[in-house]
């Protein structure tokens, strides 16, 4: 009793000093009349007293309840002897239980379904081939006056309308008191009877003053002008400038003034010609324009080397009163001091000095998009005159320089540089195509490409040779000489150009095919190079070097088709040049993918992924994916795991359980756009290394030429197998089938390529299109969950063995091919060749009757010398067309005879090619009929059920005329 005592008295003790301890901590936020007692110290306080004065006095007890937990949790988790309740499971709903069948009311509104999906494209990113810059660039800002003069967009102005444009400018002058404007006049001295001080006497004289005046002179002739110069020898203005010609225009991009103003050896310009022309360059009219008031016009007919050249006249033969774009500027030229880093220095310096205004116009023109503009002159103010002080009259002195002019872009053109002038000769056809070779070896390996496309009589478009030049081995006139030795007609029937590799000799750089010269170079020169020529195609061979990797820079800015072919890969795409320039433009666009299906065949797998690495890819990526049955041995899914792939990527697939065939290979590729393409292989199967060019070939010919009718949609696919066999007659089984001879009774080529109502044997190499193939997945998909649960269709093609397979999704592409006319492209090859070809493996012992039929399955393939026999594919509507068995029909009759079943198996209206939109639902109506319920008779006899007692009516039906009515 003591002891309870005591330790009540030691615990109220103990919570007094805490409660005495948190007032006295808490004093300053309590009030006198309310002390402040904190409970959660005090809780805080205790509770760890407690449970540390539990634990020193009784461990045992802790550590038996720490093993008890344990204990009660592994019980828990061994699983128990008795059975446990079952759940009610649920039923699992497979694809064919969800199906449902639409009638017409219910078909997608596809007109809709792309209004929403595609939106509002008012303005699409694309290349604008009419101006230098890609779309998305030239909208940026809108066109300056002086660029939509020049477009002809725009009337230019008039003299009063220009001193009514120029009256409110207010020129930014360096000393207003001496009118003094931020300009550099440069007078060059060009020869001993130049009349040096009549010029600068005119400059000194106009009516603004230019900052600084700069005679450019070479250093033999210094004195001379200096003594020339001597009335102006104190002027602080005035400076002389003894240097190289190479070098003087360059050293006047660092002259002082905001502007320029050249003034050519003999001109001397009226008092007020500055003052006008500056005034105008701060325009916004003409503020981005060189501006000069004598100009010459060049004018060019097509397919002709003579230029035409005049001075101070534009089309119509007569002086312009308006403001007008020329060619040329010449005498005196007004730039900004930024504009000289447009003009390239080897481009502008190496020509002949009365040739000055001709490379800086051409020059600011092709760099820099600076167009020139010619200024009308008014002919009743003498101060805005240009007079010329020696070398004989005006017009004299033009025309002279006209012919020289003529003579220089006829050399120019002779050497393939005036491409780099934007002087390339006209033609009569808009389109054109560009081959870039670098080096004599490229030369030989793409001529016989390069002379095919010449040699097409239906072609339409040019033809352009770029080569580097002499100093990397091949200048345009060596490529012209080569070409002439391999066929006349063809170098006689192209344009070359030569890219001038090799300049910076002129600086006295040495630029090699391993220096950063060169390979800085490269890429400006061909990008340059295309933007001049606008071509609608680019062809080259495919390398590692700077001249491949300028061609795809090219490529990426102006957006302009390019086809990088291996060398190995030339002679076996010469059927390109037969195609379409339409067509050819989709040569990236579109995929093709080859699927493999295999099972416990490592040999065979060896074998076509052999044949098929060896084939001719003309540098395509094509990808590869290769499903493995459940049945699959280990040696294949090693082979399979390891075996490389050099022409993409490798996807391995594999499955998990035992199907039947019609899954594994329906499944096995789906298209995960609109432009991949799909070709499904059987591990049985050997390709011929010609299977891809067949392929593109057509897909190009028939999918993307602008010339198809709209009735090429009713091509489903394209087969590389050449049947020897027509296996779908019900009444007659299998039977020999010779195409050729086919075509002949019929009146047809015998050796043309034809399409078919019918799938090749197997997975024997078929190339299947995106929309039809996703067609028939949605088809067999509702056809088989009909099969399965409904069976409320019931279709069946006439005369079809396939129609007997229900296991194989034959008999579904047979059903889809007969009801909608469509048809598969097969080649028709000589000797029976084939792109691909059937190994059926009978085993050691087979019987002989079985080896000589699977015999029939194997073809020879083509080899790579035979490509000349089969890529000649005519036009849509000259392809034979022949129906499920191998009777000669038309596309018509295929389509009529297909909608008639259409109509007897589906309660839906058939619906045509361009009205379906690819979409199954029309054929997969099933029509109104009556099914039968058996009752059983037990159920009957227990409950039998009265017949409804139904209610009567009266109703009166008029009798023949003139009686009465009769009741009924």
């Amino acid at each position: 009793m003591h002891r309870e005592l005591g330790g009540g008295d030691e615990e109220t003790t103990f919570r007094r000093q805490s409660i005495t301890n948190n007032n006295n901590s808490n004093s300053g936020f309590a009030s006198p009349s309310r002390p402040f007692v904190s409970t959660h110290n005090r809780f805080s306080t205790t509770m760890p007293h407690r449970i540390k004065r539990f634990i020193s006095q009784r461990p045992t007890a802790i550590w038996w309840t720490v093993v008890a937990m344990l204990l009660l949790f592994l019980v828990m988790r061994m699983p128990s002897s008795l059975p446990r309740p079952q759940k009610p499971r649920k039923e699992v709903l497979f694809t064919h239980d969800l199906v449902e069948y639409q009638d017409t009311s219910e078909i997608t509104d596809y007109v809709l379904l792309d209004r929403l999906l595609k939106g509002d494209q008012d303005h699409p990113i694309q290349f604008n081939r009419q101006e230098r810059t890609p779309h998305w660039v030239s909208n940026t800002g809108k066109a300056s006056f002086a660029k939509q003069l020049q477009q002809q967009h725009r009337r230019g102005h008039r003299v009063d309308e220009l001193e009514k444009l120029t009256r409110d400018v207010k020129l930014p002058y360096v000393d207003e008191q001496t009118s003094t404007v931020s300009v550099t006049a440069i007078v060059y001295y060009g020869s001993s009877g130049q009349a040096l001080d009549a010029q600068l006497q005119a400059v000194f004289s106009q009516s603004v003053v230019p900052q600084d005046v700069w005679i450019v002179c070479t250093p033999a002739t210094r004195s001379e002008v200096k003594s020339k110069a001597v009335a102006y020898e104190n002027n602080k203005r005035l400076h002389i400038m003894a240097w190289d010609p190479v070098e003087w225009l360059q050293i006047a991009a660092r002259a002082p003034g905001e502007f320029i103003w050249i003034i050519d050896p003999h001109i001397a310009p009226g008092k007020r010609y500055l003052e006008h022309v500056l005034r105008l360059a701060h325009t916004d009219a003409y503020r981005s324009a060189l501006l000069g008031t004598h100009a010459m016009t060049f004018h060019q007919q097509p397919d002709t080397t003579h230029l035409e050249c005049a001075a101070d006249v534009v089309d119509n033969g007569v002086r312009p009163t308006t403001t007008h774009a020329v060619d040329m500027i010449s005498d005196l030229w007004l730039i900004r001091r930024a504009w000289l880093a447009h003009v390239k220095t080897p481009f502008a310096l190496h020509y002949d000095p009365d040739l000055f205004g001709y490379a800086l116009c051409r020059s600011l023109h092709t760099h820099a998009g600076i167009p020139s503009i010619m200024i009308p002159s008014n002919s009743h103010d003498d101060s805005l005159r240009v007079q010329r002080l020696a070398g004989g009259d005006m017009h004299a002195t033009r025309t002279r320089l006209c012919q020289q002019v003529q003579q220089h872009v006829r050399q120019a053109q002779k050497e393939g540089t005036a491409w780099q002038e934007d002087m390339v000769a006209p033609t009569e056809n808009d389109a054109s195509i560009v081959f870039v070779v670098d080096g004599v070896q490229q030369l030989r390996q793409i001529q016989s490409l390069l002379c095919r496309f010449v040699h097409n009589n239906q072609r339409t478009f040019d033809i352009h040779m770029a080569t580097t030049d002499s100093y990397q081995g091949l200048s345009a006139t060596h490529l012209h000489d080569k070409l002439h030795e391999y066929d006349p007609e063809c170098a006689a029937s192209i344009m070359v150009h030569d890219l001038n590799m090799g300049y910076a000799r002129h600086l006295g750089l040495v630029a090699g095919k391993d220096t950063t010269t060169f390979m800085n170079q490269t890429p400006y020169e061909v990008a340059r190079l295309v933007s001049v020529l606008q071509p609608r195609l680019v062809i080259h061979l495919t390398g590692k070097g700077p001249m491949a990797r300028a061609v795809e820079l090219a490529r990426d800015l102006s957006k302009t088709t390019t086809i990088s072919l291996p060398a190995r890969d030339v002679q076996h795409v010469l059927w390109a040049a037969d195609l379409p320039l339409q067509a050819l433009e989709q040569w990236n666009s579109f995929s093709v993918k080859l699927v493999i299906v295999t099972d416990r065949r490592p040999h065979t797998l060896a074998r076509l992924l052999r044949s098929a690495a060896r084939a001719h890819y003309f540098g395509d990526t094509v990808d590869v994916s290769v499903v493995m049955e459940q049945t699959s041995d280990r040696v294949t899914q090693t082979f399979v795991s390891s075996v490389p792939w050099p022409h993409g990527t490798k996807d391995v697939r594999h499955r998990i359980t035992r199907v039947n065939e019609m899954p594994v290979h329906v499944e096995a590729w789906y298209p995960a756009g609109d432009h991949e393409y799909g070709i499904l292989l059987d591990d049985t199967v050997e390709l011929s290394p010609l299977f891809y060019a067949w392929a593109k070939y057509a897909i190009l010919r028939y999918r993307y030429a602008s010339d198809n009718p709209k009735d090429a949609g009713q091509l489903l696919g394209v087969s590389l197998y050449a049947p020897r066999l027509a296996e779908n007659d019900a009444t007659q089984g299998r039977q020999l089938f010779d195409p050729s001879q086919v075509l002949m009774h019929a009146g047809l080529d015998p050796k043309s390529a034809y399409t078919m109502q019918a799938v090749p044997p197997g997975h024997s190499g078929t190339l299947y299109f995106p929309e039809h193939w996703r067609e028939f997945h949605d088809y067999i998909s509702a056809r088989v969950a009909d099969m399965k649960r409904k069976k409320l269709q019931n279709i069946q093609v006439p005369n079809a063995r396939s129609s007997q397979w229900e296991n194989s999704w034959r008999r579904y592409m047979d059903e889809l091919l007969y009801m909608r006319g469509y048809v598969i492209l097969y080649p028709n090859i000589p000797n029976g060749a084939s792109l691909s070809t059937l190994h059926l493996d009978l085993g050691s012992s087979p019987l002989a009757s079985y080896a000589h039929a699977a015999s029939l399955f194997r073809v020879p393939l083509l080899g790579d010398s035979d490509d000349e026999a089969v890529f000649e594919l005519p036009r849509w509507h000259q392809l034979p067309v022949l129906d499920m068995w191998g009777q000669v029909r038309s596309l018509d009759s295929l389509v009529d005879v297909g909608t008639q079943l259409q109509r007897q198996v589906s309660a839906c209206t058939p619906l045509a090619l361009n009205q379906h939109m690819h979409d199954p639902s029309d054929m997969l109506c099933p029509p109104a009929r009556l099914v039968e319920i058996p009752v059983p008779v037990e159920q009957q006899l227990q409950n039998p059920q009265p017949p409804p007692d139904y209610p009567t009516r009266t109703v009166i039906v008029p009798a023949d005329s003139g009686s009465e009515p009769t009741s009924v």
